[in-house]
């Protein structure tokens, strides 16, 4: 406000209805403008201020929230004021604390790729800035602001294809479940087979350990007439052995297709 013309009155005006063109949403979120009107009286009247000065004031903060053009600077500085985080570096952040404040409020708030549409479309359509400082120091920020919601826009859009396009293969190729199921099939064939040949080793090196105990204790007594009751046993020990030796060679063996 040092660059303009106006006076201390009006700078003294322009700041009041700045302090109180938000505090209505403190009172009632619905009624916001009336209760900041409200409070604002309350103020000043309790401050000495004329009636005159009070009306000026209230002025302000019913043009900052409506949808008519402003009438003098003042109007102007105070609908740039309004929507000054229009041109924030921030913005997007700022969206997204004004979207969670109207879902705290039991709002209606649409889903967060309208929502950034909605603003390109207000930004770019229906607001602009009316004071000489907002359009020299805060045009240019804004606009940074559209490209970062359009492209924000494109992303969203991009990932949503990539989406459907994946999911539509998913369902249009029946393949892909069959090699699951190939899958499936083959890592559990490879560990039954690994069981297996586990278990076959057990039973070949428990076997071997049998039979060479029997050859080092048993058959040198067997040469003796009074140890003659050990040579069926000894031989049913050695042919059971041998026999489950083969047997779990035999089961761990690779079954080769022909085809």
């Amino acid at each position: 406000m040092e660059t303009t013309d106006l006076t201390n009155v009006e700078v003294n005006s322009i700041l009041i209805a700045t302090w109180f063109m938000h505090s209505g949403f403190a009172v009632n979120y619905e009624n916001h403008l009336n209760e900041s009107l409200n409070l604002a009286t309350d103020f000043l009247k309790n401050n000495g201020i004329d009636n005159e000065n009070i009306n000026k004031v209230l002025e302000l903060i019913t043009s900052a929230w409506g949808k008519d053009e402003p009438k003098s600077e003042s109007e102007k500085i105070m609908k740039d004021v309004r929507t000054w985080f229009y041109a924030s570096s921030d913005f997007e952040e700022l969206l997204q604390l004004l979207r969670l404040e109207l879902e705290n409020f039991n709002k209606s708030v649409p889903d967060i790729d309208t929502w950034r549409l909605d603003y390109v479309e207000e930004l770019r359509v229906r607001h602009r800035f009316y004071s000489d400082y907002a359009k020299e120091n805060w045009q240019e920020q804004k606009e940074d602001n559209i490209l970062s919601l359009i492209s924000r826009l494109q992303k969203a859009e991009k990932t949503e294809k990539k989406e459907v396009l994946k999911a539509r293969l998913k369902d249009e190729s029946p393949q892909r479940a069959i090699q699951s199921l190939y899958r499936i099939e083959l890592r559990n064939h490879i560990k039954l087979s690994d069981i297996a040949d586990t278990k076959a080793n057990i039973l070949l090196s428990v076997n071997a350990i049998i039979i060479s105990l029997l050859l080092a204790n048993l058959l040198p007594k067997l040469d003796s007439p009074s140890n003659s009751y050990l040579i069926y046993p000894t031989v049913i020990f050695v042919l059971f052995s041998i026999a489950s030796m083969i047997m779990s060679v035999l089961a761990t063996r690779p079954k080769v297709d022909n085809a």
